[in-house]
């Protein structure tokens, strides 16, 4: 049918305007007038162009029948949620997750091991938030999280390299909340307590492998005591290191203040009887990004070895690319006699876009971390991190160097090197 068409379009008057005006038989001796010639065959040109360019038009038209959805389709898809589907039209649902993988090599100073871990800097995990609109500027909503991890970054040790870890689903947030612009929001459930979070604030780009939570990396890893018979000491990375980020996440209630030039308020109750109180600020001064949270976390009895809990941190970042990152805190133990546990982590870092496939993150940290485990413990640790984004996958490829080093009473700890790559895929 196309190609009958074809042929009566365009080929029947290519054929007769090529060969017909010189091959048609004139009448011998009739007089041609050039200037009716000149124009009838105008008129016929126009008319093939008319033809064609409808062809034209039909053949693109037929074209885009055959090709695959654009992007713009695929994206109205995705924003329509074609793939997850509420069970009540009311609500709107998100479905999102990463896998989170890395190789984790450690030297205790007298032994090397190689791990094969989930990078607990930020596990891998699974969630699905529920929106619906409710009144006014009110809306309601749900969260669920889950993180599962296999052979934890910060468990695995010198006599447990495999099969770490719970085997199950850990829950990170089940969470049903409340909230509108100008009154705040309040959360029920399990979830972030105020003060979480509050002690790692960092705009450098690398907290996927470092941040001032630097026992992620290797927390599990023994400190070897070359004075010891056994070799291998008690202490371990995460018992002198820690950013003391308050009462992390915990089944209470919180309330979460609207936000005033840049700075919101947050209170919670956590079951059992603590209580903390954060503040958050955000800002964007001239050419520098300024973010900030500090938090008092009051433990009232839930815990058995520390009373309460101060913290903060505060990252800038300028155009240029430049970051600067720096928390700090303090833990007052309840233990009779127990000091203080004191810490200050720095990091100076550097990002660019060197290539198009996505931004390169650089840093370099310092902890210094004061009478966390024992009176007299001086923990120090210095890190090199690299993060390379990769925009069209949603990938992170990373790697980090970290050394630990602990100074304790009447010992003698071997430095540990750990070095951690891998790579993070977000859903």
């Amino acid at each position: 049918m196309r190609s009958t068409r074809f042929l009566q379009t365009v080929l029947m008057p290519i054929l007769f305007f090529g060969f017909g005006a010189n091959t048609m038989p004139v009448a011998l001796g009739a007089p041609l007038d050039p200037a009716v010639e000149i124009e009838k065959q105008q008129k016929q040109l126009d008319e093939q162009a008319r033809t064609i360019e409808a062809l034209r038009k039909e053949v693109a038209a037929i074209r885009k029948e055959k090709e695959p959805e654009s992007e713009t389709a695929l994206s109205v898809g995705r924003q329509n949620n074609v793939l997850v589907q509420s069970g009540n039209d009311a609500v709107q649902v998100r479905l999102y997750g990463q896998v989170n993988r890395g190789v984790l090599y450690t030297h205790d100073g007298n032994e090397s091991n190689v791990f094969h871990v989930d990078n607990d800097n930020s596990s891998t995990r699974i969630g699905l938030l529920g929106t619906t609109p409710m009144f006014g500027q009110f809306r309601a909503g749900t969260k669920l999280e889950f993180e599962f991890q296999a052979n934890d970054s910060n468990r695995v040790s010198q006599n447990n390299k495999n099969g770490v870890g719970d085997n199950h689903f850990r829950k990170r947030h089940m969470d049903l909340f409340i909230e509108a612009t100008q009154f705040g929001k309040l959360s029920v459930g399990y979830g972030d307590t105020a003060s979480n979070g509050t002690a790692e604030v960092d705009l450098s780009g690398t907290d996927v492998i470092g941040y001032s939570s630097v026992a992620d990396m290797a927390g599990g890893i023994f400190f070897y005591n070359s004075l010891a018979p056994s070799g291998l000491s008690n202490a371990t990375v995460g018992d002198v290191f820690t950013n003391m980020d308050g009462l992390s996440r915990d089944d209470r209630i919180r309330y979460d203040s609207p936000t005033f030039y840049g700075a919101r308020l947050a209170v919670s109750n956590v079951s059992g009887g603590a209580n903390d109180v954060a503040i958050r600020y955000n800002a964007r001064l001239g050419e520098i990004s300024l973010a900030s949270a500090a938090a008092f976390a009051d433990l009232g009895g839930s815990s058995d070895s520390v009373n309460y809990l101060v913290d903060g941190s505060v990252s800038v970042l300028h155009d240029s690319g430049i970051s600067g990152t720096l928390a700090t805190g303090k833990a007052v133990y309840s233990a009779p006699g127990k000091k203080e546990g004191k810490y200050l982590y720095l990091k100076g870092g550097f990002q660019k876009h060197f290539w198009e496939i996505g931004l390169t993150a650089l840093a370099l940290d310092l902890g210094f971390f004061y009478d966390i485990d024992r009176n007299g413990d001086t923990a120090k640790t210095v890190g090199l991190l690299g993060v390379q984004q990769i925009d069209l996958w949603a990938a992170e490829v990373y790697i980090g160097c970290r050394h630990y080093d602990l100074d304790r009473r009447n010992t003698h700890m071997d430095n540990i090197i750990a070095v951690l790559s891998g790579v993070r895929l977000k859903f």
